[in-house]
């Protein structure tokens, strides 16, 4: 049985083996640095309505994906930058201000 995602492919972000972010029709510029995916996720959890501080807090502190939404694969591009990168770059912005 073949399982594809019937995801509406313009909003479909792939990570290939060779680790290169494509994204779908509807975003301009893949999401490079730690600090412009995270703003990514961030904006992709407010689309959805969700609560994008408390989904990342627990997402951070229990590592558990599924605190962070699937919409324009955001859940798959967080993955791709470790945890320890997003606490110290969080960290660095709040006691440099």
């Amino acid at each position: 049985m073949d399982k594809k995602n019937n995801a509406d492919t313009q909003n479909t972000m792939y990570i290939p083996a060779n680790n290169t972010i494509i994204v779908g029709a509807n975003d301009t510029v893949a999401p490079k640095s730690p600090d412009e995916i995270l703003k990514y996720v961030y904006n992709a959890m407010v689309e959805k309505n969700y609560d994008p501080i408390l989904q990342l807090t627990w997402y951070l502190v229990t590592g558990e994906p599924t605190y962070i939404t699937n919409n324009k694969n955001a859940r798959v591009l967080i993955s791709t930058v470790d945890r320890d990168v997003i606490l110290n770059l969080l960290l660095n912005n709040y006691f440099n201000k």
